[in-house]
């Protein structure tokens, strides 16, 4: 059994708690990873909302720097690297208002390993409005998501509104490239800001874009959730989506609680297990692991430049 998940906050708890990234008391570990053959995580250095834009930015440095200690080679910046990773973690951040309102930062985030940034997270900020607030994308909102995507960071919409997540979708658009949402579930299934309307999961699935399900409870079921919870999102984002765009962004060591049954990253062959016996094995390896690896393969670039 395979995972590429779209989504953590590992790198962030891990530099809070100075823990180390082998083992550690947190949802994600590399020695619990093990119980996968293969096992790529999208790692996330999120901005602190309690923090300015430009505390943020220089977080970002510190916690980067020490996830990249801790990853200890693992970190993966092209398909090339991809292609050869058994274990491997691709950089993210989270809430890309930490640029400060400047824009040459995003391709500085870039050159230290950056692959994917989720536009917003939380209120109103330089950039737009998200879930729990009105509004579209700023001008300097709009010319991060056009930067980003010339760059070669990839849009994530998840916690934007939907005013903002369909404007960054046409942004990609235009530019023939994918927007995604990276830890989303269905609206359909589960009402909440945070959750994707079906509108707007087929328009990321139309631009060639991936859909990360969380694991979060409030956003799969209220405060209780188990995993015929999760299914059911999942199984709702295939028959809206495709079969080829659903992926897990479990949003671990983000989130205060988890499902019943799932309490770390090695209790998911749990997940795995009930979902090859709804929809087949194959699709459900499609799910854990081989939608997002086949986005990121046409995604990444081919191979990182060589510094001289």
């Amino acid at each position: 059994m395979r995972l590429l998940d779209l989504h953590c906050d590992t790198p962030f708890e891990l530099y809070l708690k100075k823990q180390k990234l082998y083992e550690n008391d947190l949802h994600i570990s590399l020695k619990r990873s093990k119980v996968f053959d293969r096992y790529i995580q999208c790692a996330a250095v999120w901005s602190d909302s309690k923090k300015s834009d430009s505390e943020c930015f220089s977080d970002f440095y510190s916690i980067s720097d020490y996830f990249e200690n801790e990853a200890d080679g693992l970190l993966i910046k092209s398909q090339k690297e991809l292609e050869r990773a058994q274990r491997g973690f691709v950089l993210t951040v989270e809430d890309m208002r930490l640029i400060d309102s400047d824009i040459s930062r995003v391709k500085e985030l870039y050159d230290k390993g950056v692959r994917v940034g989720t536009v917003m997270w939380g209120g109103s900020t330089s950039l737009g409005a998200s879930h729990d607030a009105e509004g579209g994308l700023t001008p300097l909102g709009k010319d991060t998501v056009s930067e980003m995507l010339s760059v070669g960071i990839i849009p994530d919409i998840s916690h934007a509104n939907d005013t903002v997540s369909r404007e960054i979708i046409e942004i990609a658009r235009s530019a023939k490239k994918p927007a995604i949402a990276t830890h989303s579930n269905s609206r359909a299934v589960y009402h909440h800001t945070r959750n994707l309307p079906d509108s707007i999961a087929k328009d990321i699935a139309d631009c060639g874009g991936i859909i990360g399900i969380s694991l979060f409870p409030p956003h799969l079921a209220g405060e209780r959730a188990d995993i015929s919870h999760i299914l059911s999102h999942l199984k709702h984002h295939v028959n809206i989506a495709g079969e080829n765009t659903v992926c897990l962004g479990c949003d671990l060591d983000g989130i205060g609680s988890t499902p019943e049954g799932i309490g770390h990253i090695d209790d998911l062959p749990r997940v795995f297990d009930r979902l090859s016996k709804d929809l087949g094995y194959n699709a459900a390896d499609k799910i854990f692991f081989s939608n997002a690896y086949n986005f990121f393969i046409n995604n990444l670039p081919q191979k990182e430049k060589t510094v001289l």
